[in-house]
């Protein structure tokens, strides 16, 4: 990679973002998961608990950070619905004034039917945030916040020019705090601009913002003028189909039941997920790797009902291993996970689940239920 003198800078630190967030979510996975057993160990007012829940907060914070960078990156996994502007943005507002404090107004306005998009909901709701924060630094004396949604229809004039020829979905963020100088504007979303006459650098957040966006098939337009603050405008396409059905009803928490094998080159993250579903109740299995997995599996005195696979292991990797399962053991359900949480990380012709790291205990448990109900 830094070899090659052709390669765009931003294209150069985008991999290298990514490559950092794949290890740093493999390290937070154990950081976090052990802190959370530790405190389902301790009271509330035992010595060590609050030592316990300061790492654990820091962790979600620094959770967030590998989060822009693995946006950045172009690596998050998308897990698109349809969903309608006028439902999700309302549903965010209390996420957006927990973000903006008591002295920035927060205004709703709806248009009358902007209509659906397909998209990850968590993601887009993570894109509205990072630029709800930086507009929230545009105005640290307080100000208003106007979040709007409106569609352009195919015919409709453009932003430079002409007509569009499909329709769009559009979500405006909007603050009131002082413009953005004109030679700021081209390079908005580049990494850790510098943004004159406020204290703070938007850092990976507007990138990351970006990244989400684009990869969601959009676009953000930027738009500042004197004394009219400044605008972020979120463009989606719009999708034909009705929204998705909200998900419904809890996860089971009966004990699990059944052999399971844990594939992870990580020898730290392996025990972590093993430990969490033996005391979920299941005969869990190791293995560092794919051979040593169906080494494993052929040496099991059971049927192995579900391998959790890593996808980025030395010598035999995770998809090379899901096809070898496919073909010798069709009835075994496979669940990848991985650092990177990239869509593409998706092994055409094996049908897999699919868990990002960091994960906690509950979303491990969760996810193992869901694939073995």
């Amino acid at each position: 990679m830094a070899g090659d003198p052709h390669l765009p800078t931003l294209e150069m630190l985008s991999r290298l973002a990514g490559g950092l967030a794949h290890d740093l979510n493999n390290l937070f996975t154990v950081i976090g998961g052990r802190c959370a057993l530790a405190l389902d160990r301790i009271g509330a007012g035992q010595p060590g608990r609050h030592d316990l829940e300061v790492i654990r907060d820091t962790v979600e914070r620094a959770v967030a950070l590998a989060s822009q960078l693995r946006a950045f990156g172009g690596r998050q996994r998308l897990d698109p619905r349809v969903l309608d502007v006028n439902t999700f943005v309302p549903d965010r507002s209390d996420a957006l004034r927990r973000i903006l404090g008591e002295r920035i107004e927060l205004v709703v306005q709806l248009a009358a039917a902007p209509g659906q998009v397909e998209v990850d909901p968590d993601l887009l709701e993570e894109a509205l945030l990072h630029l709800a924060s930086v507009a929230c630094d545009a105005m640290p004396d307080g100000g208003r916040l106007t979040v709007s949604t409106t569609r352009l229809d195919p015919g409709s004039p453009r932003a430079g020019g002409g007509l569009g020829r499909d329709a769009l979905v559009i979500v405006r963020v909007s603050d009131t705090g002082p413009d953005l100088d004109a030679d700021v504007l081209p390079r908005i979303f580049e990494p850790f601009v510098a943004l004159p006459g406020r204290r703070k650098s938007p850092g990976l957040r507007l990138a990351a913002a970006q990244g989400i966006v684009e990869q969601s098939g959009g676009r953000i337009e930027v738009e500042s003028r004197p004394g009219g603050g400044t605008t972020f405008a979120i463009h989606l396409p719009a999708a034909a189909t009705a929204p998705s059905p909200r998900e419904a009803g809890t996860r089971p928490r009966a004990a699990g039941a059944g052999c399971v094998i844990v594939v992870d080159d990580e020898p730290d993250v392996r025990a972590f997920a093993a430990q969490v579903l033996r005391d979920a109740g299941y005969r869990v299995l190791e293995a560092e790797g794919g051979a040593r997995a169906l080494q494993v599996i052929e040496g099991c005195e059971e049927p192995v009902r579900l391998v959790i696979i890593d996808m980025a292991m030395p010598g035999m990797g995770g998809p090379e291993l899901a096809r070898c399962l496919a073909a010798t053991h069709p009835g075994t359900r496979v669940l990848f996970t991985s650092g990177f949480a990239s869509g593409g990380l998706q092994v055409p012709g094996i049908e897999a689940d699919f868990l990002a790291k960091p994960f906690g205990v509950d979303a491990l448990t969760g996810k193992v239920r869901s694939l073995l109900a």
